[in-house]
């Protein structure tokens, strides 16, 4: 799919511009905190991919 981008990011873009997006997304029982989110990327345990379709976020 050429519309269809997956982009590796870091912690920092993701809490930037992603985050906000999670919460509406994700149901409240399956999300994360963000400093869960941040320790296991630090741990390297995570890693935080951006889906994009047509240039969104999906």
């Amino acid at each position: 799919m050429e519309d269809m981008k997956l982009i590796d990011i870091g912690i920092d873009k993701f809490e930037k511009d992603v985050y906000s997006y999670y919460l509406k997304i994700f149901p409240e029982d399956e999300r994360k905190p963000l400093e869960l989110l941040q320790s296991s990327y630090e741990k390297h345990y995570t890693r935080i991919i951006e889906i994009l379709y047509q240039n969104e976020i999906i």
